[in-house]
C-alpha cells in the first residue's frame, strides 16, 4: 500500500508541475525577440548609412556634418513639442477651455509635421552626397528608412 501511495503522490506532483508549465507557456509571449532597430544601437544609423551607401572618407566627413545639423534640429523640435505637451496637460487643472486645447493640439501637430520635414530633408541631403554610382544603393535603402529609423513598434499587450 505504501508503494501505491508513493507512486500516486509522484504522479500527482508530475501532473501539477506539467499543468504549471503549460500555464506559464500560455501566459508568456513566445515571439522571438527582435534585435532593436539600428537607430537604437550605438552608431547604428550612421554606420548603416555609411556601409549601405559605400561612402568614401570625404562623404563620411560631410555626412557627419549633416548628422550634427540634424540632431540639433531634432533636439530643438523635441524640446518645443515637450513644452507644448506640458502646457496642454497642465491645462487639465484649469477650467475647460476647448479653444486653448484645440490651439495647443494644432501646434503640437504642426511641430510634428515640421519634424517629419526635417527628417525628410535630412535624407534628401544624404542623397545629394551620393555619387551617381551610389544612387542605386540609396534607392534600395529609401523604402526601408521609415522602418530602420522609426520608433520601435514593440508595445506591451
Amino acid at each position: 500500500m505504501q508503494k501505491t501511495t508513493l507512486i500516486s503522490a509522484v504522479a500527482v506532483g508530475l501532473l501539477v508541475s506539467n499543468l504549471a508549465l503549460v500555464a506559464h507557456v500560455l501566459r508568456t509571449d513566445n515571439r522571438t525577440p527582435h534585435p532593436p532597430p539600428p537607430m537604437h544601437q550605438p552608431g547604428g544609423p550612421r554606420n548603416l548609412i555609411i556601409e549601405r551607401l559605400h561612402f568614401d572618407e570625404q562623404q563620411v566627413v560631410a555626412y557627419q556634418q549633416l548628422i550634427d545639423q540634424h540632431r540639433a534640429a531634432v533636439l530643438a523640435g523635441d524640446k518645443r513639442i515637450l513644452q507644448l505637451k506640458t502646457e496642454l496637460y497642465t491645462s487639465l487643472s484649469a477650467p475647460a477651455d476647448s479653444i486653448r486645447t484645440d490651439s495647443l493640439a494644432a501646434a503640437i501637430a504642426n511641430e510634428q509635421r515640421h519634424m517629419e520635414e526635417v527628417h525628410y530633408h535630412h535624407f534628401a541631403d544624404i542623397k545629394k552626397l551620393c555619387h551617381p554610382d551610389q544612387l542605386t544603393y540609396f534607392n534600395e535603402l529609401a523604402p526601408e528608412l521609415a522602418q530602420l529609423f522609426g520608433p520601435p513598434l514593440h508595445r506591451p499587450r
